[in-house]
């Protein structure tokens, strides 16, 4: 299902609009205006300016993650560093570049730390390299529905917001946290040059069997081995290094073992904890002061999977 929401005009806008639908969107409370009766889970802000993230646009997107709903922004289509533009560079958001057909980046498209990941967005010097999309044909109110080729980040934010989408439909009790870690482990490699581009480009059927549990085999990635000391948190083995695969063993019931991994502020920490058959393990995240993050416990013989962002 879809809720539209129009924060903006044919001659933009103000900040405050926009701020006051991300908040509507998820659920909240904005003055003046009737509760939304479907509070999204999704948020597809393919929209931004040039300038720092206020504070009144990031508050409504904290509201909106407290509410449950991801965020997908698009970075921009200035050719340009995307932390100098807004909402791309807001915490907590998902920040995304457009690919051309190629799977390299497209030249109009944001790009930096600030993006998270890519999808297709279409070029610009082909028409027909665009994405097919719906659209209306009336030129001063509404009129028949038509089709048209289209390109930006805008176009791509879609296709993560609707990634997403498809994860919290296999998995509704999905945390914010969650959908994050499920869309940006699962990403396919860039088949062309795409420098800035995060980490790779959305793949939703990846992210979904991720989600569901299809698949516990990390990427490929550094690979170590178990040397903490059982049930002693004050000397838990730090971890680095992304993705890592560690091995070891539990013996007993009793045994719990502890790793320790720094995590940068807005990154997510993805862990999957894979049994034997007849095992029945369980899987905590914790902060620095023990509190619990997340957790999953699965099953005998059942991987258990967690995902936590430090926000």
């Amino acid at each position: 299902k879809v809720v539209p929401v129009r924060v903006l005009g044919k001659c933009g806008g103000y900040t405050s609009d926009i701020a006051d639908g991300i908040t509507w969107a998820a659920g909240g409370t904005v003055a003046g205006v009737p509760a939304n009766a479907n509070p999204a889970r999704v948020l597809n802000l393919s929209l931004g300016g040039e300038g720092a993230c206020d504070t009144t646009t990031q508050n409504a997107i904290n509201t909106a993650r407290s509410r449950g709903a991801v965020v997908v922004v698009a970075a921009g289509n200035d050719n340009l560093d995307a932390s100098a533009f807004s909402p791309a560079n807001c915490q907590g958001v998902i920040t995304v570049a457009a690919v051309n057909r190629k799977g390299g980046r497209a030249w109009y498209s944001n790009f930096g730390t600030s993006v998270e990941l890519a999808a297709p967005g279409g070029d610009t010097t082909i028409e027909t390299d665009g994405i097919y999309s719906t659209l209306n044909a009336g030129t001063k109110g509404p009129g028949a529905d038509n089709y048209a080729y289209y390109q930006g980040t805008s176009m791509a934010t879609p296709h993560v917001a609707g990634a997403a989408a498809l994860v919290i439909a296999a998995k509704p009790t999905a945390t914010v946290a969650e959908v994050e870690a499920a869309l940006l482990n699962t990403v396919r490699p860039f088949p062309a040059t795409c420098t800035g581009c995060g980490k790779g480009i959305v793949d939703a059927y990846a992210a979904v069997q991720y989600v569901k549990g299809g698949s516990t085999t990390p990427p490929s990635g550094t690979t170590v081995s178990e040397v903490e000391s059982n049930n002693t948190r004050a000397l838990a083995q730090s971890i680095s290094g992304n993705p890592v695969t560690v091995n070891g063993t539990m013996s007993a019931s009793t045994d719990v073992d502890y790793f320790k991994v720094s995590l940068p502020a807005g990154k997510t920490l993805a862990a999957v904890l894979a049994p034997n058959a007849s095992s029945d393990y369980d899987l905590y995240i914790e902060n620095a002061t023990g509190t619990v993050l997340a957790k999953s416990e699965n099953g005998t013989g059942a991987a258990d999977s967690a995902a936590a962002e430090n926000f």
